[in-house]
């Protein structure tokens, strides 16, 4: 299945997680995982961490569209973000 772990993540211990992928046909899919350290993106095929968003407390569960990320925070913080690498 997917080649790491929960407690490897960045972003802390998921409380959400995400399969997207770019707005091309043929991009790859991303994991996306948010946690109260922030949000995390995994290349879905080997594991590896694409990049990583810091964050002051939880996010809740993100949206994608046209190749971005919209998150939000518990204390009402929007942030977009892109998806690809």
């Amino acid at each position: 299945f997917y080649k790491w772990q929960a407690a490897d993540l960045p972003c802390g211990e998921p409380q959400w997680l995400l399969a997207a992928t770019g707005a091309k046909d043929g991009d790859p899919v991303t994991l996306l995982a948010g946690g109260q350290k922030g949000i995390a993106a995994v290349d879905a095929a080997d594991g590896k961490v694409l990049w990583t968003v810091a964050g002051e407390g939880a996010t809740l569960p993100a949206a994608v569209a046209n190749g971005k990320v919209f998150s939000t925070t518990l204390d009402g913080r929007v942030r977009a973000l892109m998806l690809g690498k």
